[in-house]
């Protein structure tokens, strides 16, 4: 009989790790930032390896050839990231097989179609660009930063620079991904309008990949307000306030950028996230919402006539801060 033997499979060469990369990508507050795309390259070649970091902001490439390699943001304005440093580590032992190296994706024009509400400094982080290097296609410029953009409004960019870093395997390279992450500020009251103020909360946070955050853990201020950084791609939420008896409270968040406030619909939202409930109302003032600005303009020391005048609504912009 002619052939090859069969290969028992129980004593085959195993496949040994042969060396390693770790990156960790940290926001402004040096804390890890989950779900960012990183990409490797081959050395000597243009075939990458592409990966998103874990919820510690971590990803281990495995199966490397010993020696240098090159790591970046891809699609990340050169400007918005840099290395912060390295250390060496020890392997964990791990047998791991070579990476699924492949020629990267062609970088075309980047486009965004807007949700509505965003603004372009919002698009612009997502993307991760600077905002004077969007388009809106009907105007042919940049729109204005602090103006929320129309539903279905084309926003396009040419792909920015690509800058490399080198990183020797055996050890973890720090990425500092500048501008992020952004800021959630929430004020919660109770039912006369008091701040809850020193009370216990747990924050669940939901990217628009579908990946959760770590719950958060944290107490309100004296103010009853709630501060927490946020990368954004977070989408939505949910607040769990310990109240010292019986169930929790349970605020749904929806995290997006709000109408101006000299729209209707941008009233509501910016009321309920200093404490004023609406009942749910949106647009055009209901009862629900001329008695939040009647508390509003109360503590504001406003006339109390429960309209949106131009005082109220200035106010409104200015206490809210956005």
């Amino acid at each position: 009989m002619t052939g090859s033997l069969p290969v028992d499979p129980a004593i085959q060469p195993c496949s040994r790790e042969r060396s390693f990369i770790e990156v960790v990508v940290v926001g402004d507050d040096q804390m890890p930032l989950p779900d960012v795309v990183l990409e490797l390259r081959e050395p000597g070649t243009s075939r990458v390896v592409r990966a998103r970091t874990d919820k510690r902001g971590l990803f281990r490439f495995r199966g490397l050839s010993p020696g240098r390699h090159d790591v970046r943001l891809p699609g990340v304005d050169l400007t918005l990231w840099r290395p912060l440093g390295w250390m060496a580590l020890e392997s964990d032992g791990t047998l791991a097989t070579e990476p699924p190296w492949a020629e990267p994706p062609p970088e075309g024009v980047m486009t965004w179609t807007c949700r509505g509400s965003e603004t372009v400094g919002i698009v612009a982080a997502r993307l991760g660009l600077r905002p004077s290097r969007l388009i809106e296609q009907k105007l042919g410029a940049t729109p204005e930063h602090d103006v929320p953009l129309d539903k279905g409004a084309v926003l396009q960019a040419e792909p920015p620079p690509v800058r490399w870093e080198p990183v020797m395997t055996g050890y973890r390279q720090v990425l500092h991904r500048i501008g992020l992450p952004v800021s959630l500020v929430l004020r919660l009251r109770d039912d006369v309008h008091g701040p809850r103020g020193r009370r216990p909360y747990l924050l669940k946070v939901t990217l628009d990949t579908g990946a959760t955050l770590p719950h958060r853990k944290g107490t309100t201020d004296e103010e009853g307000r709630v501060v927490e950084l946020l990368p954004p791609t977070a989408s939505s939420g949910e607040l769990l306030l310990d109240l010292g008896a019986g169930a929790p409270l349970k605020t749904k968040l929806r995290f997006a950028a709000l109408p101006v406030p000299s729209e209707d619909e941008g009233l509501q939202p910016r009321l309920e996230n200093l404490g004023y409930p609406c009942g749910g109302e949106r647009g055009a003032p209901g009862p629900h919402t001329r008695a939040a600005l009647q508390w509003f303009q109360y503590a504001s020391g406003l006339p109390i006539t429960g309209a949106p005048d131009a005082d109220t609504r200035l106010l409104l912009f200015a206490l809210h801060q956005s």
